[in-house]
């Protein structure tokens, strides 16, 4: 399956996560968002891993960042985006979509690769009444445990699900920075910081290779949605290991086998796909990805101990197959969609909403299931 047709998971979901111990902070704002209704979190084995406060780590005056400037002259017409990219390796996004597809073969039109993708559903980026990052982000925050006055780095942060839960949990002594390719996505997270008064929080466009941080000893690492899309999960995984302090720990979400009734939708684009998106069907699912084993020797082969796995199960529930169609418009689907011709999206349209009136529920909902894994490690004392 591609795993831009994973993207198309964003559907209304209404969870209810459980688990070992969750906060109960967690489960209020998931339930007053209308996030939570089912889901499940299950550790697979081993324990927290202790976390702690660095003083050394410095939290830079007021609050929500702008981007840094570069280290040479910089002439007014140079972007925010062209600074912070001088020394990326490939193409990092947004969290929960293609953030690590190389430009040359990101699909769409022409207009930024992957990242003009999601500057382009921006606005309505997890804003159409469907809140699908939200139990996730829940389940890996609370998978993470965070402590107060934690240092913590959101790769692939989007608009901040993951972000402001870790801004919140490790409170004013802490310290969070969030990385995203694309810049629009950066400064709505921004936006969304500023405007829940959170002072400890930067945001920064950077490429989810190798991020561009002032900072390194981090307390714990978090990307949700991400890993599967970069061209080299093993290089990546090292880079940010590297960004850890000795025992700081990482959390990745990746997605676990998913509802089958997903699939009669998922062909109706297969005929319009190019090679490059059909390609990217084998990184979502299969090799490592198609695991908890897979993931957990991901993570071990980078040099993270104590790896370990948490699953949880979301319900994805849309209002109808028009519902659907709005939101996928809003993610990383609209890839798929701009891989489209335009004088044949209404009859995509067309099929796919006749697809999913077949497994329309009697109330009129469309419910489906996925599997969410996280993915847990720690830094060794000893490791580079």
């Amino acid at each position: 399956m591609p795993t831009e047709v994973l993207l198309a998971r964003h559907a209304p979901a209404v969870a209810v996560v459980s688990g070992r111990r969750i906060r109960a902070a967690l489960l209020q704002r998931a339930t007053e968002d209308g996030a939570l209704r089912h889901a499940s979190i299950i550790a697979a084995r081993g324990c927290r891993v202790p976390g702690g406060r660095h003083p050394e780590l410095r939290r830079p005056p007021g609050g929500v960042a702008v981007d840094r400037p570069p280290a040479g002259p910089v002439s007014p017409e140079r972007t925010g985006l062209e600074r912070s990219t001088e020394n990326r390796q490939d193409v990092s996004g947004a969290e929960g979509h293609a953030g690590g597809m190389r430009t040359p073969e990101s699909p769409g039109p022409p207009g930024g690769g992957i990242a003009g993708v999601f500057d382009r559903a921006a606005e309505t980026y997890d804003a159409v009444g469907v809140p699908w990052f939200g139990p996730i982000a829940a389940g890996l925050v609370e998978a993470l445990e965070p402590q107060l006055g934690d240092r913590a780095l959101d790769v692939g942060c989007g608009k901040g699900a993951v972000l402001l839960r870790l801004a919140e949990e490790v409170g004013p002594g802490g310290h969070v920075v969030g990385v995203d390719l694309a810049p629009r996505m950066v400064a709505l997270a921004r936006a969304a910081a500023a405007a829940q008064l959170l002072a400890n929080v930067e945001v920064h466009v950077s490429d989810a290779m190798a991020p561009v941080v002032e900072e390194t000893g981090f307390d714990l690492i978090a990307s949700s949605l991400v890993l599967f899309f970069l061209p080299d999960p093993a290089a990546a995984l090292t880079a940010w290991r590297r960004l850890l302090r000795p025992e700081g720990r990482l959390g990745v979400a990746t997605f676990g086998r998913n509802d089958h009734g997903w699939d009669a939708v998922d062909t109706v684009f297969t005929p319009y796909l190019p090679q490059r998106m059909l390609d990217a069907r084998t990184s979502g699912q299969r090799g490592p990805f198609g695991s908890d084993a897979g993931m957990e020797a991901l993570l071990s082969g980078a040099g993270f101990e104590d790896v370990r796995t948490v699953s949880a199960t979301v319900e994805a529930v849309l209002r109808d197959p028009d519902h659907w169609y709005e939101f996928s418009w809003s993610h990383g689907q609209r890839a798929m969609w701009e891989a489209v011709p335009e004088a044949l999206r209404e009859q995509v349209r067309r099929r796919a909403c006749s697809a999913l009136e077949d497994v329309r529920r009697p109330d009129g909902t469309i419910s489906f299931t996925q599997q969410v894994r996280y993915t847990l490690g720690s830094r060794p004392l000893s490791r580079d």
